[in-house]
């Protein structure tokens, strides 16, 4: 029963700890999106702040993702893990 509960504990702290990053992720792709968008209506000396801001929310985004990764194998909930993906593989498409 002990090993049960600690199992059920690792993984709702696992499940936890994947999240925040997973956000972090969907925001950083958020704010590369934004950046590019602003591309067309900025000034051009603006266009290296441009691409330091775009280099910048893409290493956030490919950090956050290593972040979920590192804490999947922990969790078995098939149908959460699902999810997860998905919401991963939305963060992974081209911008």
């Amino acid at each position: 029963a002990e090993q049960v509960g600690r199992t059920a504990a690792i993984e709702m702290a696992s499940k936890a700890a994947a999240t925040v990053p997973l956000e972090t992720a969907e925001l950083a792709r958020e704010v590369a999106q934004v950046v590019e968008s602003l591309r067309e209506v900025s000034a051009t000396q603006a266009a290296s702040d441009l691409s330091v801001a775009l280099a910048m929310a893409e290493a956030a985004l490919a950090g956050a993702i290593e972040n979920v990764h590192a804490n999947l194998p922990s969790i078995h909930d098939r149908e959460w893990l699902a999810q997860i993906e998905e919401r991963l593989k939305l963060c992974s498409t081209r911008l």
